[in-house]
């Protein structure tokens, strides 16, 4: 495909690696225990046909091997929400990142590259952000729970899950409900949820 004249190759010939549980082995992005990132949802009050940047996505590399980032896609997303490109930096060094905007790509989108062929380094010696495109395509509440960050070393595929969700709320929800904030609760108010992964990038 191509995405911001770059063209994301989605690797199929490498061999997805499966964990002890089943799943798809998180492999060496998967942190130590006590770093271990715990299930969380940020609210958004959304523009429809207007991109975002969702930016609570880091990772480090805790394997001797590079890694090489290839894609991400939305677990357990409703209609209604779709991913528009995604970006990555190496916030090693740096003293800001960022985790939300407005817009997508940022407006200050200095030290950041397509996502797809990303090298992150071994050892943790490298911190590194991935900036999510999402937007909001229809007039109605719509989120997905998790995001799973599609990677290689060498020749073995990985699949991390980052437990960062979103909601995304219309301007309409706000005037029908008289609510304020965008909670999670919202999303059971009519939306239907897709089965599995959506939009991969």
């Amino acid at each position: 495909m191509i995405l911001g004249g770059y063209r994301i190759w989605l690797l199929p010939l490498l061999s997805l690696m499966v964990g002890c549980g089943g799943g798809p082995d998180p492999g060496p992005f998967e942190p130590p225990a006590a770093s271990a990132h715990s299930q969380n949802y940020s609210g958004f009050h959304a523009t429809i046909g207007h991109p975002f940047t969702f930016g609570i996505i880091f990772v480090e590399n805790y394997g001797p091997d590079a890694a090489v980032l290839d894609s991400v896609q939305l677990v357990n997303a409703t209609t209604g929400v779709e991913v528009t490109g995604v970006l990555a930096a190496d916030i090693t060094d740096e003293h800001h990142n960022w985790l939300t905007s407005d817009n997508f790509p940022p407006k200050r989108p200095e030290g950041t590259r397509p996502l797809a062929g990303f090298p992150v380094a071994p050892a943790a010696a490298q911190s590194v952000q991935i900036l999510v495109g999402i937007e909001l395509t229809d007039d109605q509440v719509a989120g997905f729970d998790q995001i799973a960050v599609d990677y290689h070393v060498g020749d073995h595929a990985y699949r991390y899950v980052m437990p960062s969700g979103a909601v995304l709320c219309p301007p309409s929800y706000y005037e029908s409900t008289g609510r304020k904030t965008c909670e999670r609760a919202a999303l059971h108010s009519g939306t239907q949820p897709l089965e599995g992964d959506s939009n991969v990038r």
